[in-house]
């Protein structure tokens, strides 16, 4: 029982979690922006495990006491990513005379497991929201997420192959006892 729960946290504790940043913050003010999204692996002896697309969402605006919000839409069309959505409305978070800011995120699906992972591009798209007035910045960065699993061997241990043998010849032995008498 120790030695399954020493292989089990062992486990655990080799598995890494990593972001890259898909390109640099880009304006979406009412247009689309696309973001170049690095491939990632082969790493030998790894999968690419928990795949997604997160995306920080912001806008701003100088106007005093601006009242608004703001829709994004993220989606890759990515053969082995393919998502769409759903719209993020990102509405004020602060209201005053300084203006009006704005500040949400999107949290795509999960993809995988993969060995490799191909290049591919995030698009976000910006849009007033309902008749709200449109901010006078409207910003996103996206960042492709995912974890690292070392893939689980199943080559017994010397040892384990040993007690195995020893355990097949001591039952021969004692079948063989047991037909002679």
């Amino acid at each position: 029982m120790k030695k399954l729960l020493f292989v089990v946290l062992a486990a655990a504790a080799s598995m890494s979690a990593a972001s890259i940043q898909c390109g640099i913050e880009q304006n979406v003010k009412a247009a689309t922006a696309v973001y170049s999204c690095p491939g990632i692996g082969p790493l030998a002896g790894n999968t690419f495990t928990n795949v997604f697309i997160s995306a920080t969402l912001a806008w701003s605006d100088t106007t005093p006491n601006f009242v608004g919000s703001y829709d994004y839409l993220v989606a890759s069309a990515n053969p082995q990513t393919t998502f769409s959505g759903p719209t993020v409305n990102v509405g004020n978070i602060v209201s005053n005379a300084n203006g009006g800011v704005g500040l949400g995120s999107y949290t795509g699906p999960s993809f995988g497991p993969f060995v490799s992972l191909a290049g591919f591009n995030v698009s976000v798209t910006g849009s007033a929201h309902l008749a709200d007035n449109i901010p006078q910045n409207a910003s996103a960065s996206v960042f492709l997420n995912y974890t690292v699993t070392p893939d689980q061997t199943g080559t017994p241990e010397p040892m384990t192959m040993s007690l195995m043998g020893a355990g097949l010849l001591a039952l021969g032995i004692a079948g063989r006892r047991f037909r002679r008498s």
